[in-house]
């Protein structure tokens, strides 16, 4: 929302903006954690929360601090995300890279915050000690397993690089990317890791139940590679995965109806 209306500014996205700031600051507990679910009576429903919930919504006040239209808004997220920094301290891969896409936001709205840099470094630094440990030879990857929203694991490293100029932060982003590439392209286009059954270091690949969630991840992980190192290869890729939704998949069926 908070980059639709920078694009193109109207009362949806400005109604859009207001309802999910709204939302978050309304699912945001004391602690500055945040509740995961809400019921359709609009009770909080007070479940464990999850690292992909609180990645997320760290990613949304990092972008809302910095493109929110209203001082009102930037300051109202800047304060929410202060609350909740430190959450993503032990988190797993998933909530430490939408943790780092949410404090690259908030530091270019914040430049001089010390605290969000330290903590960027320290999630990033745990990425890459992840993929040192368990990666191979021929398994070039943060866990035994290729799972959901994988493109995100190597988009907030590139993100970090771009930041820090550390070139660890580089080679395993383009390891791990180029290990999806080669996991998830057949011929021309994109064949994604399916949630059936997903995909285990020794196993084989699920094909079925291939998820919305994972084309996005790859077109945003292949756009920053593309702007970490300038290989325009790259921007091939991002178009190949967007051109997933339109229907250059396995099934050749658009996922999009343009109605």
């Amino acid at each position: 929302a908070l980059q639709a209306h920078e694009l193109i500014p109207s009362p949806v996205t400005e109604r859009l903006i207001t309802s999910c700031l709204s939302y978050l600051e309304h699912s945001q507990a004391d602690d500055g954690s945040f509740y995961n679910f809400m019921s359709y009576a609009r009770v909080l429903e007070p479940q464990p929360t999850s690292e992909d919930c609180t990645g997320r919504a760290l990613w949304a006040l990092g972008e809302a601090s910095r493109l929110a239209p209203e001082e009102s808004q930037r300051s109202l997220a800047t304060e929410m995300f202060d609350a909740s920094i430190n959450l993503s301290i032990g988190s797993g891969p998933r909530g430490a890279a939408l943790a780092i896409l949410g404090l690259d936001a908030y530091l270019r709205a914040h430049p001089g915050h010390e605290p969000a840099a330290e903590m960027l470094k320290t999630l990033a630094d745990s990425l890459g000690e992840l993929f040192d440990r368990v990666s191979s030879d021929t398994w070039q990857w943060f866990e035994p397993s290729l799972t959901y929203d994988n493109g995100m694991l190597p988009l907030s490293l590139f993100h970090a690089y771009a930041r820090t100029e550390e070139i660890a932060y580089l080679r395993v982003g383009r390891a791990s990317l180029g290990f999806l590439e080669h996991i998830c392209f057949e011929d021309d286009f994109l064949a994604l890791v399916g949630s059936d059954g997903w995909h285990t270091r020794d196993g084989e690949r699920a094909i079925c139940d291939e998820q919305p969630l994972d084309a996005t991840a790859l077109v945003l992980a292949f756009r920053s590679a593309y702007l970490a190192t300038g290989n325009h290869s790259d921007i091939q890729r991002m178009r190949r995965c967007f051109e997933w939704f339109l229907g250059n998949n396995r099934l050749g069926l658009s996922l999009y109806d343009f109605r």
